[in-house]
């Protein structure tokens, strides 16, 4: 069997979302003599480069960094739509060492999302191509906080 369908044809469509707004990701370098191709992009060799990925003073997570506001339930902006927190994300420790402050000192919080697909726009819902890694979905999430 061969078809093709869209997203009209559908009468349900989420997007589950199993790690995201990570607080406090890692750095990629690469200590080898070639280039590599990853999910944070291209690494060149020798400590040619560094990627991260953060929302620095805009990242929910280091704005609620002992997840007193966000949590199960809690609803955000997800690809255009409405979403939710559903769960911890996948690598969630919340448990890593801290500043005084309460910013991490190594990978800490992810959560996990869900939303109503056929709400969500594709001006923030995008497929990308990671050059010589492969697809992935760049998906864009803003949470609601207090600010005191």
């Amino acid at each position: 069997l061969e078809t093709w369908i869209n997203l009209k044809d559908v009468n349900e469509a989420v997007l589950f979302n199993p790690r995201n707004a990570y607080q406090n990701y890692n750095v990629a370098v690469n200590l080898s003599h070639k280039v590599i191709y990853t999910y944070m992009g291209i690494l060149q060799s020798n400590l040619g480069n560094a990627n991260y990925c953060s929302a620095g003073q805009l990242s929910p997570l280091f704005n609620d960094p002992y997840y007193k506001t966000i949590g199960v339930g809690t609803r955000i902006f997800l690809g255009g739509g409405v979403g939710y927190v559903v769960w911890q994300g996948t690598q969630h420790n919340p448990t890593a060492p801290r500043t005084e402050k309460g910013v991490p000192r190594s990978s800490a919080g992810t959560i996990a999302v869900l939303g109503d697909l056929k709400k969500m726009s594709p001006e923030w819902l995008k497929g990308t191509t990671m050059i010589g890694y492969g697809v992935t979905l760049s998906v864009g999430i803003g949470v609601p906080i207090p600010i005191s």
